[in-house]
This record gives C-alpha cells, structure tokens and sequence, in this order.
C-alpha cells in the first residue's frame, strides 16, 4: 500500500544521499592529495626565486664593491 511507497522512496533518497556522501569524500580526498601538491610546486619556486635574487645581489655586490 501507500506504506510501502513512503519506505521505498525513503529507502531511495538514503542510497542516493549516501551515495553523493561517499563521492564528496573520495573528492575532498583528492583535493586534498592535489593541494598539498601544489603546496610543495610553490615552496619549490620561491626557494629558486629566493636563490636566484641572493645570487644576482652578491654578484652585483661583488662588481660593484670589488671591482
């Protein structure tokens, strides 16, 4: 009867609500995975950025002061 229709719709919305759950985990998971990643490219750059401009500074230094 119209009991059984409530439980299956019901039954229906609970698979789909976990379903949807279970695909925003596995999402947050991977931009997780991905962010961190990004995270380590960036430190990566500065340190060279960082490197690079020590580098250009002694080297004028050096001209200019020791030359």
């Amino acid at each position: 009867g119209s009991m059984n229709d409530i439980s299956d719709v019901e039954f229906e919305l609970n698979t789909r609500v976990s379903n949807v759950h279970t695909r925003i985990e596995k999402h947050e998971a991977v931009c997780a995975e991905r962010w961190l990643e990004m995270l380590n490219r960036v430190k990566r750059i500065e340190h060279f950025i960082v490197a690079t401009l020590i580098t250009l500074v002694v080297g004028m230094a050096s001209i200019i002061f020791g030359g």
